[in-house]
């Protein structure tokens, strides 16, 4: 495919790529792996093309005998030396799209990478405040609690010797990716919970079995769809009654270092109460944030809560 776009020019829809390519490259196996993985995306929509499948194939087809016929046309030809033109045409079914969820799937299992964006892009603003990167979870963790947050991307199920079932799980967030371990117990609380692609929320403990890091999920809920609609949680920041310029300048250069969309709130000792000052700038709810700010305001003055 790449041999033929370097020598003949990018290919200017569907039919001009099923016309130069043909039988001897495309097949079904290939046509499926293509329109899943993206490849085919400027193309056409990929549930359009696996609707469409069977159309394409005899397409190729013709495009094969056509390509026969001219070649022995060749032969014969004695004015002659241009190459034979075919002309195909193709109509597509109307179909719904394939959603974000089914294109990441696909994307998974050909590339083995997610491609257009990851799963958990939706929920970031979410999670951020109350899950853990999985790629900062290390050997200094082990049998500390850890709540984490991904997509399972794999599963394993092993029958213990009571005839329990437990899983083991490939699970990745945008950072990193680990092994969740799912004993009897917590799989019977969620069972319909633990499958692959599904978007997890996982607290349990980190052990180093085998020498890796590891998690032993203790409680898990999935995270629907629904949740990414849910506005981003609120930031207040107290500050102390003796507050001067220089911690208002750090606060900002922080502040603004991590850009997102949760609003902030500054609150001020006012004779005894609080007031609640909101700020123009929103940030990114992070435990890289939370940490700065706990740092330099205190812990207990560091709030996150729910909109």
């Amino acid at each position: 495919i790449v041999e033929e776009r370097l020598q003949n020019g990018h290919f200017a829809n569907l039919c001009d790529f099923l016309s130069r390519l043909g039988g001897q490259v495309l097949n079904k196996k290939v046509i499926e792996a293509l329109a899943k993985s993206g490849a085919l995306d400027k193309m056409a929509e990929r549930n359009q093309i696996l609707a469409g499948l069977e159309d394409i194939l005899k397409i190729i087809g013709q495009t094969k005998k056509k390509t026969t016929e001219g070649q022995l046309n060749l032969f014969k030809a004695t004015t002659e030396s241009q190459e034979p033109t075919m002309e195909i045409a193709l109509n597509l079914p109307k179909i719904d799209k394939a959603d974000k969820s089914q294109r990441l799937a696909w994307e998974k299992e050909f590339l083995g990478i997610y491609l257009s964006e990851h799963p958990l892009q939706d929920f970031s603003h979410l999670l951020g405040a109350t899950a853990s990167p999985l790629a900062s979870i290390n050997h200094n963790h082990v049998n500390r609690r850890v709540k984490v947050a991904g997509v399972i991307t794999d599963l394993k199920k092993v029958i213990t010797k009571n005839g329990q079932t437990m899983l083991f799980l490939r699970f990745e967030d945008m950072t990193s990716t680990t092994e969740v371990i799912v004993f009897p117990k917590t799989m019977q609380e969620a069972p319909t919970l633990w499958r692959i692609n599904n978007i997890v929320y996982v607290e349990g403990r980190v052990t180093t079995k085998d020498g890796m890091v590891k998690i032993v999920a203790e409680k898990a809920k999935e995270i629907g769809k629904q949740e990414s609609l849910i506005s981003p949680p609120m930031l207040k920041l107290t500050l102390p009654t003796s507050f001067n310029k220089s911690l208002l300048k750090k606060l900002q250069e922080v502040l603004t270092s991590h850009l997102g969309e949760s609003k902030v709130y500054l609150q001020v000792r006012k004779r005894e109460k609080l007031q609640s000052i909101p700020l123009k700038t929103r940030v990114q709810i992070d435990q890289g944030l939370l940490g700065i700010l706990e740092e330099l305001l205190g812990k207990d003055q560091v709030e996150v809560e729910n909109a």
